[in-house]
């Protein structure tokens, strides 16, 4: 019984024990959930009562004193519409490429084609009408930008000045590169700058496949040649011939104009009566079977890329030796050193013959009976209207049958 009484006082005092330890203690357990401001300590003590929602800043000054009150507040997220130009720096997609020499024009870039460095490349939006960024080539050739994933870019080597007394100056664009220019057929320059579209990007993916690859420019000449007989020539007739030669637009300057000539080769029956052709000497060379007009220019000024020089017209009268398919050869050529930089060649057929034979070949009997006839077509050239002649130079001169300089 005594054993029973003594662990009833004990557990008494236990009890009394933890009441006062709880009357003390329970206002600081109460300020500290307070600053704590955690919502299991309302769970685990519901009679504590709530406690306020966590706030984002509570300044030093208010939580000093115990009976301050603290306001929820929700923070306010701005939404900002993604654009390159801001979040570029943000993220690790790299686009970019190399511009070298192609000298194979393979559209690989080899260990012995060289890097072109210093190029400036500009990076444009998807339409090319607004710069987002501008960088330039290393020595290694190599350029790259940081974009923003999910948009389309353009990609421009549009600085005039790496054309002109820069790192490309007499060079064009290679044929079997992925890159393009606005107007093909037209020299790099006043707006005709090449380019590459690129596709939309995916985060982390980098693309280092937008290369340029460049060639060196050759002069390139052209020769034409027409008549004013079209298809068809007459026995006793006069014709001319007329020789239209140009640089190509997209070739480099001749420097040394003074080696270029131009040959006609005319077959038996057709007796030359003159020639023409201001700034060009003009040589005559009769064979049995063929005669030979030589033409060798003789101004000193540079000749630019698509540029037209002055024609060429040999005047002359179709003979009854002349066969009745007549092929005139007219060929240009270019040396520098004994070696050929460019040549090229051009032929054209007429049918030549007496009135009767003629109006027999252009009269013809359809499967009806019916006459169809059959229109003469001249064989006229199409130079760019664009390039420039000599503007103190007339375009033709004239001399007769023999060799003369003009």
């Amino acid at each position: 019984m005594m054993g029973k009484r003594v662990l009833f006082v004990v557990r008494l005092c236990f009890f009394c024990l933890l009441v006062v330890l709880g009357w003390v203690c329970l206002p600081s357990f109460d300020w500290y959930m307070k600053i704590a401001h955690t919502r299991v300590a309302y769970a685990a003590f519901p009679l504590l009562g709530p406690f306020p929602s966590p706030s984002p800043a509570v300044s030093p000054t208010a939580l000093s004193s115990p009976d301050v009150q603290v306001t929820p507040t929700t923070p306010t997220v701005v939404k900002e519409k993604p654009t390159p130009e801001a979040h570029a720096h943000l993220l690790s997609v790299l686009i970019g490429g190399m511009i070298w020499l192609d000298r194979n024009q393979d559209g690989i870039a080899q260990q012995d084609e060289l890097p072109v460095g210093g190029i400036k490349v500009h990076l444009y939006n998807a339409t090319g009408s607004t710069i987002f960024q501008t960088t330039v080539t290393t020595q290694d050739g190599y350029y790259s930008f940081h974009v923003s994933p999910y948009y389309h870019y353009m990609i421009k080597l549009d600085a005039p000045e790496d054309y002109f007394n820069g790192p490309l100056q007499g060079y064009r664009l290679a044929s079997t590169t992925s890159a393009h220019l606005p107007s093909p057929a037209t020299a790099i320059g006043n707006g005709n700058y090449p380019y590459m579209v690129v596709p939309a990007v995916l985060p982390g993916q980098n693309n280092f496949s937008f290369s340029f690859g460049f060639v060196k420019s050759e002069p390139q000449l052209h020769i034409l040649q027409f008549n004013t007989s079209g298809t068809a020539g007459l026995i006793g007739q006069q014709v001319d011939f007329v020789l239209v030669t140009s640089n190509q637009p997209d070739a480099a300057p001749i420097n040394d104009p003074l080696h270029i000539t131009v040959a006609m080769l005319l077959p038996v029956g057709f007796d030359v009566v003159a020639t023409q052709g201001r700034a060009w000497q003009m040589d005559m060379e009769t064979q049995h079977s063929y005669t030979k007009v030589l033409a060798t220019y003789h101004d000193k000024r540079v000749i630019l890329p698509g540029m037209i020089l002055p024609p060429i017209i040999i005047s002359g009268v179709f003979t009854n030796d002349a066969t009745r398919s007549f092929a005139t050869t007219a060929s240009v050529q270019l040396k520098s050193k004994g070696k050929a930089l460019s040549h090229d060649q051009n032929v054209t057929r007429l049918h030549v013959g007496s009135l009767a034979e003629l109006s027999q070949r252009i009269y013809l009997s359809s499967e009806h009976g019916k006459s169809v006839r059959q229109p003469l077509q001249m064989d006229t050239p199409t130079p760019n209207p664009a390039a420039p002649f000599y503007p103190d130079l007339p375009h033709t001169g004239s001399c007769f049958t023999g060799s003369c300089h003009q």
